[in-house]
């Protein structure tokens, strides 16, 4: 996998997107560069950008120079630039993957008012993008992130990983799962059997859990990363063995998996029986607000945004059913 960071301006992603929306085949301020950047993201949507701007702050240690700014003028460019920014919570220097950062995009700029369309504000000195009123953008956004960063696998690939992955979970002699999904597992089984409950095709949830409550004694190893749970998620590639199910999911998975690691007491690699493990989880875990909440303090930006609610009734019901895996 291609990880090399691309240094872009911002106002480059808000043009790929603008540009996606396009009835017909005008051309926009510099093209070919824009088509570069559609090809290496659609190539690694997880390719690291590098957002530089020009600006005379303390930031100016990463300006990008003239050489990319459109026709309407220094001014213009500079502004437009520092507005996509503080509208996506980012600074001038910031790193992320593509994937993240478009999904920003798509998530907080729903229209190019007061960036690139200046409205009762142009002027001759201030001239606005050519494109500002042509509602290609807006389209874009209607039509959503997949023209930007297409899903990993189609529909069908996704329903035979499905089919292959939980039939070939029922002839391991081990399970091999992240630590924060035991707790996932949990929530989504909510205090009933998996019998009684619609298989998902989202995931190995329910089946794990029918292995686990069916043969307590099964060895289930904690493993770093994407686990047993994940090959039928629309969010989950393969060939790069990642999550990129939302912006950020993979870096908080990161951080709940570490936290459920410490109040386990274990480590990565650590193995023990499934019925094991859960008496142990069962035992430590109160409440999912430390784990899958944000604990102390409300989430600030996207990335650190928690899973649903800070205590979830799910997961107290499993606990109180103690997941109806039998001697735990």
């Amino acid at each position: 996998m291609n990880n090399k960071v691309i240094s872009v301006r911002p106002y480059q992603l808000m043009c790929l997107i603008c540009r996606a929306g396009r009835r017909n085949r005008e051309e926009y301020y510099f093209e070919d560069r824009l088509e570069h950047l559609a090809l290496l993201i659609r190539e690694n949507i997880n390719r690291p950008l590098l957002l530089t701007c020009n600006c005379v702050s303390a930031y100016a240690w990463q300006n990008p120079g003239r050489e990319y700014d459109t026709p309407e003028g220094p001014e213009f460019n500079d502004r437009r630039d520092l507005a996509i920014l503080r509208e996506l919570n980012m600074v001038p220097g910031a790193a992320q993957p593509a994937s993240d950062i478009i999904r920003k995009f798509f998530k907080h700029i729903k229209t190019c008012e007061d960036i690139c369309a200046l409205g009762k504000y142009c002027s001759a000195v201030w001239r606005e993008c050519k494109f500002a009123g042509s509602g290609n953008y807006e389209r874009a956004v209607e039509a959503g992130e997949a023209g930007i960063i297409s899903p990993c696998r189609s529909a069908d690939e996704l329903a035979c990983c499905k089919q292959a992955s939980a039939a070939q979970l029922y002839k391991e002699k081990k399970l091999r799962i992240r630590p924060h999904h035991l707790v996932c597992i949990a929530c989504i089984v909510a205090g009933r059997k998996p019998c009684e409950m619609e298989v998902l095709d989202v995931d190995n949830a329910c089946e794990i859990a029918d292995i686990i409550q069916k043969h307590p004694d099964i060895p289930v190893e904690l493993v770093s990363g994407p686990c047993m749970v994940c090959p039928p998620c629309a969010g989950y590639s393969p060939e790069h063995n990642l999550c990129n199910a939302g912006i950020g999911m993979g870096l908080r998975d990161e951080k709940k998996d570490l936290d459920a690691l410490m109040l386990l007491g274990m480590k990565f690699g650590d193995v023990l029986p499934g019925g094991e493990l859960y008496r142990k989880l069962f035992a430590v875990l109160d409440s999912t607000r430390n784990l899958c909440g944000r604990g102390r303090s409300p989430a600030k930006v996207d990335e650190w945004i928690s899973c649903g609610a800070d205590s979830k009734d799910s997961y107290l019901k499993s606990k109180a059913a103690k997941l109806h895996i039998p001697g735990i």
